[in-house]
């Protein structure tokens, strides 16, 4: 998986990111590595537009003070792992979620890191939204600021969709499977907040199944 990944997320021969993005996404760039200390463009001229922006969008988010490693899946996934008679089960891996990006078109790819460059100012602002309607069950909100940054004027909304309307259908599916094979069983799912709001989420899937789901 990382031999994929790195393979992936570089430019093979001469080709670099310059030779990729416009002159308007390359400045912004720029200026944006060395406002984070990452030194000259020397290091990451290889790197392509999704993983450059992934990266910096992590960057921007440990600055303010998220910390992967605090995150809720980490503390329940550590949570089961201690206990032998719990089992973990992947409604979907890694290696599909690094796909997704893998998998953008060049006008996609950079579109999402230029948007990346571009928000940062109002990325804190949003994230602070965003803890805030995931604390007080908001889901209106949550959806709203959720899927604000994939529009069509933007070009990504048909990256927007496969990463979360095409991804709430297959794990909806999954958890379907699931609960039907033992009905007995009671399951802990955790995914992110984006996956379950709106009329395409989670709990809207699983209503359209029958099944009665309650906010608490």
């Amino acid at each position: 998986m990382v031999t994929t990944l790195m393979t992936q997320a570089v430019y093979s021969g001469d080709e670099t990111i310059k030779d990729n993005v416009s002159a308007e996404t390359y400045k912004l760039l720029e200026e944006r590595v060395k406002k984070l200390g990452l030194g000259s463009m020397d290091f990451l001229k290889k790197s392509k537009p999704w993983m450059l922006g992934s990266m910096i969008m992590g960057l921007e988010l440990q600055a303010m003070g998220l910390d992967m490693n605090h995150g809720v899946d980490k503390y329940f996934m550590d949570r089961a792992g201690k206990n032998p008679k719990q089992k973990i089960v992947e409604l979907e891996s890694l290696d599909f979620q690094m796909k997704l990006f893998m998998g953008m078109s060049k006008k996609e790819a950079e579109m999402f890191l230029l948007t990346v460059l571009k928000e940062v100012k109002a990325m804190r602002n949003q994230m602070n939204e965003l803890i805030d309607a995931g604390s007080k069950g908001d889901a209106e909100l949550l959806n709203k600021l959720m899927t604000s940054g994939f529009s069509e004027e933007e070009g990504l909304e048909e990256f927007g969709k496969r990463l979360l309307d095409d991804r709430n259908l297959s794990m909806t599916k999954k958890l379907l499977k699931m609960m039907n094979e033992n009905k007995k069983k009671t399951y802990f799912v955790m995914v992110g907040a984006g996956h379950m709001v709106g009329n395409k989420g989670l709990v809207a899937l699983l209503e359209k199944e029958g099944y009665k789901v309650t906010q608490k």
